[in-house]
């Protein structure tokens, strides 16, 4: 038998953009665009139309139209999304993804740092969407690394640690890094 989301995702449904990938169809529902890479041949689009959350229940999950506000709904940068209600972040994977919400984020004051997949609020700093355990917030930063033109930020620091996403790094790896940078940042000399 056909599944709720076949039938959802099928091509007789007129998809409509709203923006930052929110769409659309002509029942009412809600979905967010997101591309399936799982047929190694060709990229296919997918429209997600759950959402999860811890505070869902049992199951942890609700429909799209009946969560997301689409007339708020927008782009914060590297995955992270907004509406007037909550903070989501999109967990990109090879059948599309996963649309969530960051339940412990306080939507009125997160932001989301460029290059990087840490966010923070007032008293939270966030990885991919997940919370960062004791955190000094006043002092936290990504460390941004220009390589090959691309600037990344996989760690970040604060006055008592450095993270790598939202793991406290050992002295080694922090060496380790420290390096990295060094070897990236110096400019070779010409002779």
């Amino acid at each position: 038998g056909e599944s709720k989301n076949d039938n959802l995702n099928s091509v007789q449904n007129n998809y409509e953009p709203i923006r930052d990938g929110l769409c659309k169809d002509n029942k009412g529902n809600v979905y967010f665009k997101a591309l399936d890479a799982s047929n190694q041949n060709k990229l296919v689009d997918r429209f997600i139309y759950v959402v999860y959350s811890n505070e869902f229940g049992v199951d942890g999950i609700k429909e799209m139209k009946d969560v997301v506000d689409s007339e708020s709904f927008k782009s914060m940068g590297s995955y992270y999304y907004q509406d007037k209600n909550h903070i989501y972040y999109f967990h990109v994977m090879s059948d599309g993804g996963t649309m969530s919400i960051i339940d412990e984020a306080n939507h009125k004051t997160f932001k989301v740092f460029k290059h990087s997949m840490y966010g923070v609020d007032s008293q939270s700093a966030f990885y991919r969407g997940a919370k960062i355990a004791g955190v000094d917030i006043s002092t936290f930063e990504p460390i941004i690394i220009e390589s090959e033109g691309q600037k990344i930020g996989w760690h970040a620091k604060d006055k008592n640690s450095y993270y790598n996403g939202y793991n406290v790094m050992s002295e080694t790896e922090i060496s380790e890094l420290k390096e990295e940078i060094k070897r990236l940042t110096t400019k070779p000399k010409l002779h």
